[in-house]
Protein backbone atom coordinates (compact mmCIF):
# COMPACT_ATOMS: atom_id res chain seq x y z
CA UNK A 1 0.00 0.00 0.00
CA UNK A 2 2.87 2.54 0.68
CA UNK A 3 4.72 1.87 -1.98
CA UNK A 4 1.72 2.31 -4.57
CA UNK A 5 1.33 5.63 -2.86
CA UNK A 6 4.64 6.69 -3.31
CA UNK A 7 4.90 5.37 -6.92
CA UNK A 8 1.57 7.55 -7.45
CA UNK A 9 3.35 10.38 -5.85
CA UNK A 10 6.26 10.29 -7.80
CA UNK A 11 4.04 9.92 -10.98
CA UNK A 12 2.11 12.78 -9.84
CA UNK A 13 5.19 15.35 -8.98
CA UNK A 14 6.50 14.45 -12.60
CA UNK A 15 3.44 15.07 -14.75
CA UNK A 16 3.43 18.48 -12.64
CA UNK A 17 6.35 20.12 -11.97
CA UNK A 18 8.59 18.67 -15.82
CA UNK A 19 11.95 19.84 -13.45
CA UNK A 20 11.46 17.45 -11.25
CA UNK A 21 12.35 14.32 -12.92
CA UNK A 22 15.83 15.85 -13.71
CA UNK A 23 16.07 16.28 -10.02
CA UNK A 24 14.62 12.51 -9.33
CA UNK A 25 17.12 11.23 -11.64
CA UNK A 26 20.51 12.95 -9.95
CA UNK A 27 18.99 11.83 -6.20
CA UNK A 28 18.37 8.17 -7.76
CA UNK A 29 22.16 7.91 -9.19
CA UNK A 30 23.02 9.16 -5.51
CA UNK A 31 20.96 7.08 -3.55
CA UNK A 32 22.28 3.96 -6.10
CA UNK A 33 25.72 5.07 -5.85
CA UNK A 34 25.42 4.93 -1.41
CA UNK A 35 23.95 1.43 -1.99
CA UNK A 36 26.45 0.21 -3.93
CA UNK A 37 28.89 1.66 -1.42
CA UNK A 38 27.45 -0.35 1.80
CA UNK A 39 27.58 -3.71 -0.42
CA UNK A 40 31.35 -2.66 -1.09
CA UNK A 41 31.88 -1.75 2.38
CA UNK A 42 30.05 -5.01 3.27
CA UNK A 43 32.44 -6.59 1.03
CA UNK A 44 35.46 -5.15 2.40
CA UNK A 45 34.64 -5.82 6.35
CA UNK A 46 33.55 -9.69 5.19
CA UNK A 47 37.20 -9.76 3.31
CA UNK A 48 38.81 -8.62 6.71
CA UNK A 49 37.08 -10.91 8.62
CA UNK A 50 37.98 -13.62 6.82
CA UNK A 51 34.47 -14.93 5.36
CA UNK A 52 34.61 -17.14 2.58
CA UNK A 53 35.80 -15.73 -0.79
CA UNK A 54 32.32 -16.27 -2.78
CA UNK A 55 30.96 -14.26 0.24
CA UNK A 56 33.44 -11.24 -0.72
CA UNK A 57 32.77 -11.93 -4.32
CA UNK A 58 29.18 -11.83 -4.10
CA UNK A 59 28.41 -8.51 -2.51
CA UNK A 60 30.98 -7.02 -4.99
CA UNK A 61 29.04 -8.41 -7.86
CA UNK A 62 25.66 -7.20 -6.43
CA UNK A 63 27.45 -4.12 -5.61
CA UNK A 64 28.92 -3.58 -9.19
CA UNK A 65 25.41 -4.26 -10.83
CA UNK A 66 23.45 -1.95 -8.32
CA UNK A 67 25.75 0.67 -9.35
CA UNK A 68 25.03 0.37 -13.00
CA UNK A 69 21.65 -0.06 -12.90
CA UNK A 70 21.42 3.40 -11.13
CA UNK A 71 23.26 5.36 -13.27
CA UNK A 72 21.67 3.48 -16.25
CA UNK A 73 18.43 4.53 -15.27
CA UNK A 74 19.37 7.53 -13.72
CA UNK A 75 20.79 8.79 -17.06
CA UNK A 76 17.86 7.23 -19.08
CA UNK A 77 15.56 9.17 -16.78
CA UNK A 78 17.40 12.79 -17.34
CA UNK A 79 17.52 11.79 -20.85
CA UNK A 80 13.72 11.49 -21.00
CA UNK A 81 13.49 14.89 -18.88
CA UNK A 82 15.19 16.82 -21.11
CA UNK A 83 13.79 15.82 -24.15
CA UNK A 84 10.31 16.48 -22.62
CA UNK A 85 11.57 20.06 -21.35
CA UNK A 86 12.64 21.10 -25.03
CA UNK A 87 8.97 19.50 -26.25
CA UNK A 88 6.86 21.70 -24.00
CA UNK A 89 9.21 24.47 -24.60
CA UNK A 90 8.76 23.75 -28.47
CA UNK A 91 5.09 23.44 -27.85
CA UNK A 92 4.78 26.94 -25.77
CA UNK A 93 6.95 28.41 -28.73
CA UNK A 94 4.43 27.48 -31.51
CA UNK A 95 1.83 25.97 -30.32
CA UNK A 96 0.10 22.30 -30.59
CA UNK A 97 -1.77 23.02 -33.78
CA UNK A 98 1.34 23.45 -35.58
CA UNK A 99 3.17 20.34 -33.92
CA UNK A 100 0.24 18.06 -35.00
CA UNK A 101 0.15 19.75 -38.84
CA UNK A 102 4.06 18.48 -39.51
Amino acid sequence: MIKTIFTLLIVVLAGIFPKFKSGFSIFFIIAMTLLSSIFFFGAYADHTNGEPAWIVRNMIIFGMIILAIGWILGLAINWQAKKYLAMTEEEKKYGVLFLMLQ
